[in-house]
């Protein structure tokens, strides 16, 4: 996993960019959205999936950066925890934030074209 501003890990596989949020998510800086896709390389309307497995309880500012991120990509979470799938049930982000207990249910969410090898690579 690659690293880039914010303490965010990345790989790409296929057509989908998978994020994931370090354990202290939020409470650092986290890049902007937009400048995150720019680091990525990745355009809008991009597929991404952010892991939160690292993440036990997600604060005001994670919430408000996923909702940003999801209205210029097609986003799904991956949020094993379920405060933090409370958390993102309770806010009122874009129609397109998916939210997933485990990552393969992310894949299936985003198509099939998103399964290019990341299962074998990744935990889920």
């Amino acid at each position: 996993m690659r690293e880039i501003a914010g303490g965010l890990g990345w790989k790409r596989r296929g057509h989908v960019w998978l994020v994931q949020i370090p354990a202290d998510g939020g409470k650092q800086d986290l890049p902007g959205p937009r400048a995150v896709l720019r680091e990525l390389g990745a355009e809008r309307g991009a597929a991404v999936v952010v892991d939160t497995s690292a993440v036990r309880d997600a604060n005001g500012r994670l919430l408000d950066w996923l909702a940003g991120l999801a209205r210029d990509t097609r986003l799904c979470v991956v949020a094993p925890s379920l405060t933090v799938r409370q958390r993102l049930a309770g806010t009122a982000g874009p129609s397109s934030m998916r939210v997933t207990g485990s990552l393969g249910e992310a894949l299936d969410v985003l198509g099939p074209e998103s399964t290019l090898g990341i299962e074998a690579r990744l935990p889920g």
